[in-house]
């Protein structure tokens, strides 16, 4: 997502923390082993540099690739998909 700039790269996060079936906080313990890795980490920081705020590309991009044009329905998708990877990174000590 960082190099590539494609609207479905930031969508495929969204969706990937969105459908985990044990929730966030497991998603994040699965994870958690791999903190050490560079490249997990490195990647981690790049998601979060797209997620940084609601009004970064990320956010708006996970909208975008759904083709959300109501202005109510788009705000709540931005702001869901800003919230999830938030608080994932933030479960991590990412951000």
């Amino acid at each position: 997502m960082h190099d590539r700039l494609k609207e479905k790269d930031a969508w495929d996060i969204y969706h990937c923390l969105r459908s985990f079936p044990d929730g966030l906080d497991a998603l994040a313990e699965e994870f958690r082993p791999h903190m050490n890795n560079k490249l997990a980490r490195e990647g981690l920081e790049k998601i979060s540099s797209k997620f940084g705020s609601i009004e970064d590309v990320g956010p708006k991009w996970t909208a975008d690739f759904d083709e959300i044009d109501d202005p109510e329905e788009r705000n709540i998708r931005v702001r869901d998909a800003f919230e999830r990877v938030d608080h994932f990174l933030r479960s991590l000590d990412v951000r």
